[in-house]
Protein backbone atom coordinates (compact mmCIF):
# COMPACT_ATOMS: atom_id res chain seq x y z
CA UNK A 1 0.00 0.00 0.00
CA UNK A 2 2.71 2.55 1.04
CA UNK A 3 4.68 1.21 -2.23
CA UNK A 4 1.52 2.23 -4.16
CA UNK A 5 1.25 5.59 -2.55
CA UNK A 6 4.58 6.39 -3.10
CA UNK A 7 4.44 5.81 -6.91
CA UNK A 8 1.09 7.69 -7.03
CA UNK A 9 3.00 10.49 -5.26
CA UNK A 10 6.14 10.70 -8.14
CA UNK A 11 3.94 10.49 -11.34
CA UNK A 12 2.52 13.91 -10.37
CA UNK A 13 4.88 16.74 -11.00
CA UNK A 14 5.91 19.27 -8.76
CA UNK A 15 3.38 21.86 -9.28
CA UNK A 16 0.55 20.08 -8.57
CA UNK A 17 2.00 18.57 -5.53
CA UNK A 18 2.57 21.92 -4.39
CA UNK A 19 -1.08 22.47 -4.87
CA UNK A 20 -2.09 19.54 -3.11
CA UNK A 21 -0.23 20.67 -0.09
CA UNK A 22 -1.62 24.05 0.17
CA UNK A 23 -5.40 22.69 -0.30
CA UNK A 24 -4.41 20.06 2.44
CA UNK A 25 -3.03 22.86 4.68
CA UNK A 26 -6.29 25.15 3.98
CA UNK A 27 -8.62 22.01 4.82
CA UNK A 28 -6.67 21.37 7.99
CA UNK A 29 -7.25 24.93 9.29
CA UNK A 30 -10.99 25.14 8.12
CA UNK A 31 -11.55 22.17 10.24
CA UNK A 32 -9.26 22.87 13.25
CA UNK A 33 -11.35 26.18 13.09
CA UNK A 34 -14.49 24.64 13.23
CA UNK A 35 -13.34 22.28 16.43
CA UNK A 36 -12.23 25.51 18.32
CA UNK A 37 -15.81 27.26 18.05
CA UNK A 38 -17.53 24.10 19.28
CA UNK A 39 -18.02 24.53 23.17
CA UNK A 40 -16.72 22.25 25.74
CA UNK A 41 -16.44 21.43 28.99
CA UNK A 42 -13.10 21.36 30.90
CA UNK A 43 -12.32 20.56 34.14
CA UNK A 44 -9.37 22.73 35.78
CA UNK A 45 -7.85 24.55 38.63
CA UNK A 46 -7.97 27.79 39.58
CA UNK A 47 -5.64 29.84 41.53
CA UNK A 48 -7.17 31.91 44.67
CA UNK A 49 -5.94 35.10 45.09
CA UNK A 50 -6.75 36.37 48.50
CA UNK A 51 -7.81 40.54 48.27
CA UNK A 52 -8.27 42.73 50.53
CA UNK A 53 -6.56 40.74 53.97
CA UNK A 54 -7.66 42.80 56.96
CA UNK A 55 -5.02 44.88 58.53
CA UNK A 56 -2.18 42.96 60.51
CA UNK A 57 -2.89 39.51 58.67
CA UNK A 58 -1.15 37.76 55.74
CA UNK A 59 -1.86 35.02 53.86
CA UNK A 60 0.69 31.88 54.46
CA UNK A 61 2.08 30.57 51.17
CA UNK A 62 1.66 26.71 52.23
CA UNK A 63 -2.11 27.07 52.51
CA UNK A 64 -4.12 25.50 49.32
CA UNK A 65 -4.81 28.25 47.21
CA UNK A 66 -6.71 26.52 44.65
CA UNK A 67 -9.88 25.37 44.17
CA UNK A 68 -11.37 22.46 41.29
CA UNK A 69 -13.73 23.52 38.82
CA UNK A 70 -15.69 22.95 35.53
CA UNK A 71 -15.50 25.30 32.55
CA UNK A 72 -17.92 25.76 29.75
CA UNK A 73 -16.44 27.75 26.72
CA UNK A 74 -15.61 27.29 23.19
CA UNK A 75 -12.54 26.16 22.20
CA UNK A 76 -11.10 29.67 21.46
CA UNK A 77 -11.26 31.01 24.91
CA UNK A 78 -10.15 27.68 26.59
CA UNK A 79 -7.23 28.20 24.54
CA UNK A 80 -6.57 31.76 25.22
CA UNK A 81 -6.95 31.01 29.14
CA UNK A 82 -4.40 28.42 28.96
CA UNK A 83 -1.93 30.22 26.74
CA UNK A 84 -1.98 33.31 29.02
CA UNK A 85 -2.30 31.46 32.37
CA UNK A 86 -5.18 33.20 33.55
CA UNK A 87 -6.82 30.98 36.13
CA UNK A 88 -6.92 33.42 38.95
CA UNK A 89 -10.34 33.20 41.01
CA UNK A 90 -9.86 36.86 43.47
CA UNK A 91 -12.11 36.75 46.74
CA UNK A 92 -12.71 39.39 49.29
CA UNK A 93 -10.93 38.11 52.83
CA UNK A 94 -12.84 40.93 54.62
CA UNK A 95 -16.63 40.08 52.84
CA UNK A 96 -16.18 36.12 53.91
CA UNK A 97 -17.48 35.13 57.36
CA UNK A 98 -14.65 34.46 60.49
CA UNK A 99 -14.72 30.89 61.88
CA UNK A 100 -12.41 32.00 65.00
CA UNK A 101 -12.70 34.89 67.17
CA UNK A 102 -9.15 35.74 66.86
CA UNK A 103 -9.92 35.84 62.96
CA UNK A 104 -6.94 33.32 61.93
CA UNK A 105 -9.62 31.02 60.38
CA UNK A 106 -12.17 32.16 57.20
CA UNK A 107 -14.02 30.52 55.55
CA UNK A 108 -15.03 31.10 51.39
CA UNK A 109 -18.43 29.00 50.32
CA UNK A 110 -17.46 29.16 46.83
CA UNK A 111 -21.07 27.98 45.74
CA UNK A 112 -22.76 30.84 47.27
CA UNK A 113 -19.99 33.88 46.91
CA UNK A 114 -18.84 32.55 43.69
CA UNK A 115 -21.18 35.12 40.99
CA UNK A 116 -19.66 38.13 43.34
CA UNK A 117 -16.15 37.07 43.07
CA UNK A 118 -14.00 38.36 40.25
CA UNK A 119 -11.86 36.13 37.96
CA UNK A 120 -9.27 36.54 35.34
CA UNK A 121 -10.77 34.03 33.25
CA UNK A 122 -11.44 35.11 29.43
CA UNK A 123 -14.56 36.47 28.57
CA UNK A 124 -17.74 34.30 28.00
CA UNK A 125 -15.72 31.37 30.09
CA UNK A 126 -18.43 30.25 32.39
CA UNK A 127 -18.24 28.11 35.72
CA UNK A 128 -20.62 25.32 35.30
CA UNK A 129 -19.61 24.07 38.58
CA UNK A 130 -17.33 23.67 41.60
CA UNK A 131 -16.18 20.23 43.15
CA UNK A 132 -15.24 22.01 46.36
CA UNK A 133 -17.69 23.85 48.25
CA UNK A 134 -16.03 25.34 51.17
CA UNK A 135 -12.09 26.88 51.20
CA UNK A 136 -10.75 27.60 54.88
CA UNK A 137 -8.18 30.45 54.24
CA UNK A 138 -6.21 30.26 57.76
CA UNK A 139 -4.14 34.26 58.15
CA UNK A 140 -1.45 34.62 60.09
CA UNK A 141 -0.74 37.43 62.26
CA UNK A 142 2.11 40.02 61.61
CA UNK A 143 3.55 42.76 63.50
CA UNK A 144 5.71 45.74 62.07
CA UNK A 145 8.87 46.79 63.86
CA UNK A 146 11.70 49.10 62.89
CA UNK A 147 14.72 47.40 62.76
CA UNK A 148 18.66 48.42 61.96
CA UNK A 149 20.67 47.43 58.59
CA UNK A 150 23.96 45.68 59.08
CA UNK A 151 26.04 45.54 55.93
CA UNK A 152 27.98 42.58 55.51
CA UNK A 153 30.88 43.49 53.40
CA UNK A 154 34.86 42.69 53.18
CA UNK A 155 36.39 45.69 52.70
CA UNK A 156 40.30 47.10 52.82
CA UNK A 157 42.37 50.13 51.79
CA UNK A 158 45.08 50.43 49.28
CA UNK A 159 48.36 51.79 50.59
CA UNK A 160 48.15 55.21 51.22
CA UNK A 161 44.30 55.27 51.53
CA UNK A 162 42.16 56.12 53.95
CA UNK A 163 38.58 56.23 55.10
CA UNK A 164 38.09 60.13 54.97
CA UNK A 165 34.53 59.76 56.40
CA UNK A 166 31.91 56.82 57.94
CA UNK A 167 30.66 54.63 55.71
CA UNK A 168 26.98 55.83 55.10
CA UNK A 169 24.35 53.39 54.76
CA UNK A 170 20.83 54.72 53.13
CA UNK A 171 18.36 53.71 55.22
CA UNK A 172 20.38 52.94 57.80
CA UNK A 173 16.99 51.07 59.29
CA UNK A 174 13.78 50.32 57.28
CA UNK A 175 10.47 49.00 58.76
CA UNK A 176 10.15 45.34 58.71
CA UNK A 177 6.61 43.53 58.76
CA UNK A 178 6.78 39.86 59.57
CA UNK A 179 5.01 37.18 61.50
CA UNK A 180 4.69 37.51 64.80
CA UNK A 181 7.51 34.53 65.86
CA UNK A 182 9.81 36.27 63.66
CA UNK A 183 9.33 39.98 64.61
CA UNK A 184 9.70 38.98 68.50
CA UNK A 185 13.14 37.68 67.87
CA UNK A 186 14.76 39.39 65.05
CA UNK A 187 17.28 42.01 66.22
CA UNK A 188 18.42 43.45 63.05
CA UNK A 189 18.05 43.09 59.14
CA UNK A 190 21.86 41.97 57.23
CA UNK A 191 22.63 42.27 53.93
CA UNK A 192 23.48 39.80 51.44
CA UNK A 193 27.32 39.49 51.77
CA UNK A 194 29.36 41.38 49.56
CA UNK A 195 32.56 40.43 47.64
CA UNK A 196 35.58 41.79 48.76
CA UNK A 197 36.54 45.07 47.51
CA UNK A 198 40.46 46.66 48.01
CA UNK A 199 39.38 50.38 47.99
CA UNK A 200 41.75 53.41 46.68
CA UNK A 201 38.65 55.39 45.96
CA UNK A 202 35.25 56.13 46.61
CA UNK A 203 32.76 53.10 46.02
CA UNK A 204 29.08 53.17 45.75
CA UNK A 205 27.35 49.67 45.94
CA UNK A 206 23.72 49.00 46.29
CA UNK A 207 22.85 45.76 48.40
CA UNK A 208 20.12 43.72 48.86
CA UNK A 209 18.59 43.08 52.13
CA UNK A 210 17.77 39.18 53.80
CA UNK A 211 14.35 39.60 54.38
CA UNK A 212 12.37 35.88 56.67
CA UNK A 213 9.95 34.43 54.70
CA UNK A 214 6.35 35.99 54.16
CA UNK A 215 7.99 39.41 55.60
CA UNK A 216 8.02 42.60 53.89
CA UNK A 217 10.20 45.55 54.37
CA UNK A 218 9.63 49.19 53.35
CA UNK A 219 13.38 48.71 51.34
CA UNK A 220 14.25 45.99 49.86
CA UNK A 221 18.02 46.87 48.96
CA UNK A 222 20.44 49.96 50.96
CA UNK A 223 22.99 51.93 49.28
CA UNK A 224 26.30 51.46 51.00
CA UNK A 225 28.95 54.59 50.10
CA UNK A 226 32.52 54.41 51.13
CA UNK A 227 34.38 57.52 51.02
CA UNK A 228 38.34 57.07 50.17
CA UNK A 229 41.55 59.38 49.94
CA UNK A 230 45.04 59.36 50.06
CA UNK A 231 46.39 60.42 53.51
CA UNK A 232 49.04 62.36 55.10
CA UNK A 233 50.23 62.08 59.28
CA UNK A 234 49.64 64.46 61.13
CA UNK A 235 51.76 65.17 64.43
CA UNK A 236 50.56 67.37 66.64
CA UNK A 237 51.11 68.84 70.33
CA UNK A 238 48.22 68.57 72.79
CA UNK A 239 48.01 70.13 76.50
CA UNK A 240 47.78 67.69 79.37
CA UNK A 241 44.67 68.90 81.14
CA UNK A 242 44.31 68.08 84.64
CA UNK A 243 40.93 67.04 86.29
CA UNK A 244 39.45 65.73 89.73
CA UNK A 245 42.37 67.17 91.66
CA UNK A 246 41.86 66.87 95.34
CA UNK A 247 40.38 69.99 96.70
CA UNK A 248 42.63 72.79 97.93
CA UNK A 249 45.46 71.84 95.57
CA UNK A 250 47.04 72.72 92.19
CA UNK A 251 49.44 70.74 90.36
CA UNK A 252 52.49 70.67 87.74
CA UNK A 253 52.61 68.37 85.05
CA UNK A 254 55.71 67.10 82.80
CA UNK A 255 55.80 67.04 80.45
CA UNK A 256 53.33 69.95 79.89
CA UNK A 257 52.06 68.24 76.64
CA UNK A 258 51.09 64.92 74.79
CA UNK A 259 52.32 63.86 71.70
CA UNK A 260 49.69 63.24 69.28
CA UNK A 261 49.91 61.04 65.63
CA UNK A 262 47.60 60.36 63.12
CA UNK A 263 46.44 59.62 59.54
CA UNK A 264 44.31 61.99 58.45
CA UNK A 265 42.90 62.34 54.44
CA UNK A 266 43.71 65.33 52.42
CA UNK A 267 40.84 67.09 52.28
CA UNK A 268 40.71 66.92 56.31
CA UNK A 269 44.39 67.80 56.97
CA UNK A 270 43.26 71.36 58.03
CA UNK A 271 40.19 70.67 59.99
CA UNK A 272 42.23 68.80 61.99
CA UNK A 273 43.22 71.36 64.50
CA UNK A 274 43.63 71.50 68.37
CA UNK A 275 40.95 72.63 69.77
CA UNK A 276 39.14 68.62 68.48
CA UNK A 277 41.73 66.64 70.98
CA UNK A 278 41.20 66.03 74.74
CA UNK A 279 44.15 64.48 77.05
CA UNK A 280 43.60 64.33 80.31
CA UNK A 281 45.39 63.46 83.72
CA UNK A 282 42.78 61.90 86.07
CA UNK A 283 43.73 62.56 89.87
CA UNK A 284 40.26 60.59 91.05
CA UNK A 285 42.51 57.79 93.03
CA UNK A 286 45.62 60.32 94.02
CA UNK A 287 45.74 61.78 97.50
CA UNK A 288 47.97 64.07 98.39
CA UNK A 289 50.98 62.27 100.84
CA UNK A 290 50.79 59.31 98.34
CA UNK A 291 53.84 58.09 97.43
CA UNK A 292 52.28 57.53 93.90
CA UNK A 293 54.14 60.14 91.57
CA UNK A 294 53.10 59.37 88.30
CA UNK A 295 49.15 59.79 86.82
CA UNK A 296 47.86 58.05 83.81
CA UNK A 297 47.20 60.28 80.51
CA UNK A 298 44.04 59.39 78.72
CA UNK A 299 42.86 60.78 75.46
CA UNK A 300 39.31 61.79 75.45
CA UNK A 301 38.65 63.27 72.70
CA UNK A 302 39.62 62.92 68.84
CA UNK A 303 37.66 64.30 65.77
CA UNK A 304 35.71 61.07 63.49
CA UNK A 305 37.54 61.53 60.62
CA UNK A 306 41.19 60.50 61.71
CA UNK A 307 42.61 57.07 61.91
CA UNK A 308 45.35 54.92 63.45
CA UNK A 309 45.58 57.55 66.43
CA UNK A 310 48.61 57.15 69.31
CA UNK A 311 49.58 59.83 71.46
CA UNK A 312 52.74 59.56 74.00
CA UNK A 313 53.55 59.67 77.12
CA UNK A 314 51.33 57.49 78.44
CA UNK A 315 51.98 58.46 82.09
CA UNK A 316 53.15 62.12 82.87
CA UNK A 317 55.23 63.23 86.63
CA UNK A 318 53.04 65.96 88.91
CA UNK A 319 53.88 68.04 91.66
CA UNK A 320 50.87 68.81 93.83
CA UNK A 321 51.04 72.11 95.71
CA UNK A 322 48.51 73.05 97.78
CA UNK A 323 46.93 76.75 97.61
Amino acid sequence: MANRLWNALKRVNGKDFRTFLIFLLISTLVWQTEKLRQTYPEDTELNIVCENVPEGYITPPSIDKSVKVRLEADGFCLLRMYLTNSRNLKVNVESMPRLSADGRMWALFLTRRLAANKTDLPEHVRITDVFTDTVMIPLLTVKTRRLPVVVRDDVSLRPQCVFSSPRKVEPDSVWLTATNDVIDTIRALFTVQDEPHTLGDTLVRNLSLVLPDMATATATSVRVEYDVEPFSEKKMQIPVIPVNLPRGYTCRIFPPNAKVSFYVGLSQFEAAGEDQFNVVADFTNIHPGDKASRVRLLLQRTPPFIQNVTFSPSYAEFILEKK
